[in-house]
């Protein structure tokens, strides 16, 4: 950064720390407490209620003594510390008014450039033979509008994924023979841009519309028997199993009457 864009000097100048906080007489003071502490540190309570509520009293005076003249030295090393503190929050408070309008235009200003790219991407996205309808949020990658994304890099990652579709499509349609599974299948796919799942949910959906329906019982019609005329064929029986739907088995039972056919159906 040049000279003139420097807005603190290399040195920010500020008074020398004090002297360290300490009880000069430390010594003298603790080895007089120490003695008159070791007197009471055995003490029992017997009788002695009213002394030992006094004692407890001025140890609780003692301490409190302590405490607030450690209070009132600390008040005393931190105003200095709380003046120069204020000091350099009133110049950072300074910097921020400005850094943060300049930040708001910044961050404005990015984001006109990711709706720019935006639709630069919409129009690059319209240029492919899009032939199965897939939209573009698909397969939007929002580290498309990055800086440092170009559209040249976009513009691979649309063919890349197009290849892709265009080639598990064409492996669905080598695995599946029947048509109207097939494109059944290809529109699962489009939908979830999975193949195995494709493949799943088309063999799911194949299996709830094309259980086998087993047939409705046919009224069974007591045989009639042929009886032989001299010089015509024996009469024989055959067993034939049919499977079919009940309309179908109707028009079975109905040609074998108009034959003259006797015969018996049973379901299996």
């Amino acid at each position: 950064m040049s000279e003139d864009k420097q807005f603190l000097p290399d040195i920010i100048d500020v008074n020398k720390p004090g002297t360290k906080f300490e009880i000069t007489n430390f010594s003298e003071i603790k080895t007089a407490l120490s003695g008159l502490l070791s007197q009471y540190k055995d003490f029992k309570l017997t009788d002695n209620y009213g002394e030992a509520k006094d004692l407890r009293a001025r140890l609780n005076n003692a301490g409190k003594a302590l405490n607030a003249k450690k209070i009132s030295v600390k008040k005393s090393y931190m105003e200095p510390y709380e003046y120069g503190e204020n000091q350099i929050k009133e110049l950072i408070g300074m910097i921020d008014e400005v850094s943060v309008a300049i930040d708001a235009q910044i961050k404005d200003y990015e984001e006109n450039l990711k709706t720019k790219k935006k639709e630069d991407i919409d129009e690059l996205f319209k240029s492919f033979s899009n032939i199965r309808g897939i939209p573009l949020s698909r397969l939007f990658n929002e580290k498309w509008l990055n800086a440092g994304t170009s559209l040249k890099s976009i513009e691979k990652d649309i063919t890349t994924f197009f290849e892709k579709v265009e080639s598990d499509i064409a492996t669905i349609e080598t695995l599946i023979t029947d048509e109207a599974r097939k494109a059944m299948t290809v529109k699962l796919y489009v939908e979830h841009l999975d193949m195995g799942k494709a493949i799943q949910e088309e063999k799911r959906i194949y299996e709830l519309t094309h259980q086998a329906v087993k047939p409705e019982p046919v009224p069974a019609s007591a045989p009639t028997p042929v009886p032989e005329q001299p010089g015509e064929e024996p009469v024989e029986e055959f067993y034939l199993t049919v499977a079919g739907t009940k309309s179908q088995l109707l028009e079975v039972r109905d040609f074998l009457k108009s034959k003259g056919l006797s015969f018996k159906f049973e379901r299996k």
